[in-house]
């Protein structure tokens, strides 16, 4: 399709609003269990019957468990900091893609689709990836659980195989 290749495409890329709220509220409930848990221990602990913690240990182990909360946390509210004062955007235009830096970044990278390497197209649980990879040796992934839609990330695909002439697929 030479059309899509001679416009300029842009897509909404950010994490979506469930994701996000489903990740602050467990991260927030398992953090307080953990600090609770840290605060009051008083006995130590068994793991499946294989490790053995000290009263100590123990405490250690949720306070370090909750400081590993507290920073998830804080990165997730830094994912909301971004969604409300930024527009991620992916955009193709007719000589490079442009995309945000990471999903808690201001950022944006550039690609030339003239120096794209390879496409590379894999699933995990049931997300989909495409790593566009450089002549440079630098990998940018897309995931289509940052758009709106799959057909917004298969568009996105057909969109690149058809600027990447140079690219292995």
């Amino acid at each position: 399709m030479p059309t899509l290749a001679l416009e300029a495409h842009e897509f909404s890329y950010q994490v979506r609003w469930h994701t996000i709220l489903f990740g602050l509220f467990s991260t927030l409930l398992l953090t307080g269990a953990f600090g609770y848990f840290a605060a009051s221990n008083d006995r130590g602990l068994v793991v499946g019957h294989v490790l053995h913690f000290s009263t100590n240990s123990a405490t250690l182990l949720y306070g370090f468990f909750c400081v590993l909360g507290v920073t998830t946390t804080a990165l997730i509210c830094r994912i909301i900091h971004v969604r409300f004062t930024t527009q991620q955007r992916l955009v193709l235009t007719k000589l490079a893609l442009h995309m945000p830096h990471a999903r808690w970044s201001t950022k944006t990278i550039s690609l030339d689709y003239t120096q794209m390497k390879s496409l590379r197209l894999r699933e995990l649980n049931g997300k989909r990836f495409l790593d566009v990879r450089s002549n440079q040796g630098a990998t940018c992934t897309i995931s289509s659980a940052m758009l709106a839609s799959n057909a917004a990330f298969d568009q996105i695909c057909q969109l690149l195989r058809a600027h990447g002439k140079h690219a292995r697929i």
